[in-house]
């Protein structure tokens, strides 16, 4: 990608690998990588970056934190809070757990002799560290999935791959055109990339954003 944005923005040289980049071709390189970072973080709720997560529960452990075992995410950003669901043993027995604000929560499970109570877990809460706390902290071993959004990557080395389809790559050209022409002033260039980025944007968020359900009534 950087090597097409040098050849989009009219920029000589010959390199052609990102490691110890120099000069106008790490300014190059930059630009994809501020670019790809902009994409990611534009919506919260892109389908490629999303990623769901199965564990074990531990008797009489309530909460979980995302970044330790049993979970140990390296790549957590927010939790999908209606996708989680639990079982035991066979998922002939699986249900819905039921997400609870964590206010309305506390107030419940973790108060008095209920912070002791032991079950199958039914309901859940994210904490404000964002951990998984269940209520009521379960009695035994249950399996837990659930989805959640990952925090966007950066593109490091000449193998790096964008985690969105390959289709839509060359938005990422273009939305680095828009900061290498800014940086030049070149207003040619910077036009160039809105008017192609914005069809290509549009392309992606139709593919890559839930769909809209509209309840129609009876």
């Amino acid at each position: 990608m950087a090597t097409e944005l040098r050849e989009m923005c009219g920029v000589s040289g010959s390199e052609t690998t990102t490691v110890s980049a120099s000069g106008e071709w790490s300014v190059l390189i930059n630009a994809i990588n501020r670019a790809w970072e902009s994409i990611q973080r534009a919506r919260p709720n892109w389908l490629w970056m999303r990623g769901t997560v199965s564990f074990s529960t531990v008797a009489q452990q309530g909460e979980y934190a995302y970044s330790a075992a049993p979970l140990s995410l390296t790549d957590f950003a927010e939790w999908d809070v209606d996708t989680f669901r639990i079982y035991s043993g066979s998922v002939s027995n699986e249900q819905w757990l039921f997400y609870k604000e964590y206010q309305d929560f506390r107030d419940h499970w973790l108060f008095g002799a209920t912070r002791t109570s032991y079950s199958r877990p039914t309901d859940f809460t994210v904490s404000p560290s964002k951990s998984l706390i269940f209520g009521a902290a379960p009695d035994a071993v249950y399996t837990v999935t659930g989805d959640y959004y990952k925090t966007p990557s950066t593109l490091s080395g000449d193998s790096a791959i964008p985690g969105m389809p390959t289709r839509f790559h060359r938005l990422i050209v273009y939305e680095a055109m828009k900061y290498a022409g800014r940086r030049e002033s070149a207003i040619e260039i910077i036009e160039e990339a809105r008017a192609e980025s914005y069809k290509l944007r549009a392309e992606l968020e139709i593919d890559q954003l839930p769909r809209l359900i509209v309840d129609r009534g009876m």
